[in-house]
This record gives structure tokens, C-alpha cells and sequence, in this order.
């Protein structure tokens, strides 16, 4: 939503600075940010799309320091409502890692990125059930690139994402098969072809499906 809280409109880029002492923004105006980012992100990282936790951080997209410096249509984005996402705190991924000099990325043009209120990252990106991302088939060379850029930039692979994915996918896999065989569906076509098999799908299955995804997704991406 814009024009955003309005407790930013307190702050200017030009003679305030984030952080620092006393901290700018204050810790209301933070917990003001931290409110409407989690009803739009629905508190989840809107990375890795992992559930946010205590250890959340608010992110600059575009680093503060603007491409070491250089404005951005003539002023820096620290206090731009558009520029700021909530971020997992892992240190070793997403907004942390970004912005890291032993991130082999770091060197990364923002503009290339994916960035998840602009663009739909479902139109770029695949989480596979071996529990990786990779970009989706069929993309221009271009939107490729972005997608690769932005799974390494945020290092959306690291290995704690990959086997968190795959155990979700397996455990989502292993109810499907269980409810197909508790509501007698098992012998069915499984491709649900023909209108009779599709339509006790959808009275049966999706509904059961629907409810379990919703008690047990660590990751936003999964049930997608």
C-alpha cells in the first residue's frame, strides 16, 4: 500500500541517517514499519518466504548506500516505503547476506533483481521437491539472469532452505497419497482427466489438502 506509514514522512534521507543514537527510525516508528510489512507480507520473508521470527530485519532493497553512493532519481532510498521489506535474520541468506562483502554477489545492479511488490516471483522462479530454486523454463535470456542473480544474491539454496523445502514437500506428498487411499480415490486416473475423476478430486481432496497446508507450512513458496 502507498504512501505508507506516515511516520516516515518524519525523516529525510538528507539529513537523517538509519540507525545511529539515538535510533532513527524510533523503536515506534519501527514497530509502526514492522506492522504494515507483516500484514503485507503475511509474516513471512519476503525472500525465502520462511516464516519471520524474533530475529526479523527490516530491508533496504536498494542498499542504503545506493550503489556506493550514487543517487537514485536524485535522492537515496533510506526512507522510501517501496525500498523497505521484512527480512529473516539469517545471517548467511537473504537481506543479511545481500548486502555482505563475502557475498560473491555483492557487487549485484538492484535493478536486475526480482523485487517481490514489483514483480511476481512465481513468474520467474520453481521450488522444486528436490527442494531447490531454480529459474522457471521457458524465460527470455533476460528474465533468466534475474532469476539466477536473485537466488544467488540472496543465496534462496543454502542448505538449510533446500532440506527444510524437501521435507516439507515429502511430508505434503506423503498426506496427499495417504487421503487418495482413506477416500478411495487411489485406483483413479492421476491425471483426473475425465470430469467425474476431476470433480471428486475437488469435493474431496483439495479441501483436505487446503486445511493441512495450512497448519504446517514453514515456507510461504511450498504449497504454491
Amino acid at each position: 500500500p502507498n504512501p505508507g506509514p506516515v511516520c516516515l514522512q518524519a525523516y529525510d534521507w538528507r539529513s537523517d541517517q538509519w540507525g545511529g543514537r539515538p535510533i532513527k527510525p524510533n523503536y515506534d516508528d519501527r514497530m509502526m514499519l514492522w506492522t504494515e510489512l507483516e500484514a503485507m507480507q503475511k509474516s513471512y520473508c519476503a525472500y525465502c518466504e520462511a516464516k519471520l521470527k524474533s530475529d526479523r530485519h527490516i530491508d533496504h532493497f536498494v542498499a542504503r548506500d545506493c550503489f556506493h553512493g550514487a543517487l537514485v532519481n536524485g535522492q537515496k532510498l533510506t526512507f522510501e516505503w517501496s525500498n523497505l521489506f521484512g527480512s529473516c535474520g539469517h545471517k548467511d541468506c537473504c537481506a543479511h547476506y545481500k548486502d555482505d562483502a563475502d557475498n560473491p554477489y555483492s557487487s549485484y545492479n538492484p535493478t536486475q533483481l526480482i523485487k517481490p511488490d514489483v514483480d511476481d516471483p512465481w513468474n520467474y522462479l520453481v521450488f522444486a521437491d528436490s527442494g531447490f530454486a531454480e529459474p522457471r523454463e521457458g524465460l527470455s535470456a533476460s528474465d533468466y539472469q534475474r532469476a539466477r542473480l536473485t537466488i544467488n544474491v540472496f543465496n534462496l539454496n543454502h542448505t538449510r532452505h533446500v532440506v527444510q523445502r524437501k521435507n516439507f514437500f515429502k511430508s505434503l506428498k506423503d498426506h496427499y497419497e495417504e487421503l487418495l487411499f482413506d477416500l478411495g480415490l487411489k485406483n483413479y486416473d492421476d491425471t483426473f482427466e475425465t470430469d467425474e475423476n476431476l470433480q471428486l478430486y475437488l469435493d474431496l481432496v483439495e479441501p483436505r489438502i487446503i486445511d493441512f497446508l495450512a497448519i504446517i507450512p514453514e515456507y510461504r513458496s511450498a504449497p504454491e
